[in-house]
């Protein structure tokens, strides 16, 4: 199996908190391989080259880790990380020293090739639910990735780990984990809001100038009789006043 490296410093087992601030600033961050029966060894590692790692594997997932000083290197199984809560960058990775005859529970990736029919004509959409397995086998048995055709998927069908072909000596942990799906694709109706809006507006417009216009021509009726009583009245009193 070709695992991804990393390439790693020792440093000492205390470093004060000014110091690790400066790690972090360089692209780099602290990390520990545990190993049994002897003490732990501090390290440090380049913090994007792990996460390219990381994302391949995940966590359980055994790397190279490769001394800087060229003093070979060892494999480690990610066990353990710590993030930021606010930036979500990797602040620490703690490792375990594995053996190549070693038998572990750890993940591999798997690669999908081909493409279903009903993706390739647009009739449906392939959804992958995971970048990985989990398997139960020796260090030297276990494959560099799992890789299964899905070409031959139609619409509704699902594939999980269970369905994998797995090299000899390799079992796999959870038969049932889905790795993708063919479904069909999910279409969403976009409203024009502002139109039914413009519409409604103008409607409202043209009441309120209809119910102004009403206004207006009741007052106008309104206002006339009283113009002619009010001339009445005045030559009511020009004749009282002649008489």
């Amino acid at each position: 199996m070709r695992y991804p490296i990393l390439n790693v410093e020792e440093r000492e087992p205390r470093v004060s908190a000014g110091a690790l601030k400066r790690l972090r600033r360089e692209g780099k961050l602290p990390a520990v391989l545990s190993r049994a029966g002897r003490e732990p060894v501090p390290l440090t590692l380049g913090r994007d080259e792990l996460a390219a790692a990381v994302h391949k594997t995940g966590v359980g997932g055994i790397m190279a880790l490769r001394d800087a000083s060229g003093d070979g290197e060892r494999l480690g199984m990610l066990k353990e990380l710590q993030w930021h809560p606010v930036s979500k960058q990797i602040l620490h990775a703690a490792f375990q020293e594995v053996r190549q005859d070693q038998v572990v529970t750890t993940r591999v990736p798997v690669a999908l090739v081909g493409e279903p029919e009903s993706v390739a004509d647009k009739t449906g959409q392939l959804i992958r639910s995971s970048e990985s397995i989990e398997l139960h086998a020796r260090v030297l048995s276990l494959p560099d990735k799992v890789a299964v055709d899905v070409s031959g998927l139609e619409l509704g069908d699902v594939l999980t780990a269970g369905d994998l072909q797995l090299p000899e000596g390799c079992e796999c942990v959870q038969p049932s984990a889905v790795l993708c799906s063919v479904t069909t694709p999910t279409v969403h109706e976009i409203e024009e809001p502002e139109a039914a809006e413009e519409l409604e507006l103008e409607g409202e417009v043209a009441a309120e100038g209809e119910e102004a216009a009403e206004e207006g021509d009741e007052k106008k009726e309104g206002e006339a009789p009283e113009a002619g009583d009010k001339a009445g009245e005045k030559s009511r009193d020009g004749a009282g006043k002649r008489s």
